[in-house]
């Protein structure tokens, strides 16, 4: 970011560092949104009718985690939570649930070819699995998102789940990369993703 705190800057969100999502992933994101009756970001009474409640920094289905000793897991298949880091973006947790607990191979390839083949690797510590890299950029629909895949759950992990559960987040961050464009950045694609 460049500039002062009242007129801040992005400068890494050109428009053309945000491919157009692959069609696995657009059918994903049609499940979850456009089929469900969900804009992006969702407004609050949409969010209400797929039964979240307001939490402090944003939604959450109640009783969506799952405690586990210490530790909490989302077990909710579909939109469980809806956050506001500040600064215009939003985060979105969309979960998916498979019936058997995946081995890390299995899990990497189930939710990596759900999405599209976006990641190249995984990082699997003791209690969950990220796929790599993290914050892969698309656009869908005219909305510039970062997508990360944490799994819980896969086979002979530390979690004690009986099934594995990918935990899609997405970071809509649409406001960074128009206020880019606002603050004089150029880009070709900038037509066709606004």
């Amino acid at each position: 970011m460049r500039g002062n705190a009242a007129s801040i800057c992005p400068d890494d969100y050109p428009p053309r560092s945000f491919p157009e999502a692959e069609d696995e992933l657009a059918s994903f994101l049609d499940e979850y949104f456009s089929e469900a009756g969900l804009s992006l970001p969702p407004t609050p009474n949409q969010l209400r009718r797929h039964g979240l409640r307001p939490v402090s920094d944003g939604w959450a289905l109640p009783d969506a985690l799952h405690r586990v000793g210490k530790r909490s897991y989302p077990l909710h298949p579909g939109l469980w939570r809806v956050s506001y880091p500040g600064r215009g973006l939003v985060v979105l947790h969309i979960l998916v649930r498979d019936p058997a607990s995946l081995s890390e191979s299995e899990a990497f390839n189930t939710y990596n070819d759900l999405l599209g083949d976006l990641f190249a690797d995984y990082d699997d510590p003791a209690y969950g699995m990220t796929l790599l890299p993290e914050g892969v950029r698309r656009r869908w629909r005219g909305r510039y998102l970062g997508i990360t895949v944490r799994i819980y759950g896969v086979r002979d992990d530390a979690t004690g789940l009986k099934s594995s559960v990918g935990d899609v987040i997405l970071i809509d961050y649409s406001p960074w990369v128009h206020r880019y464009l606002d603050c004089g950045g150029d880009d070709e694609t900038a037509a066709a993703g606004r």
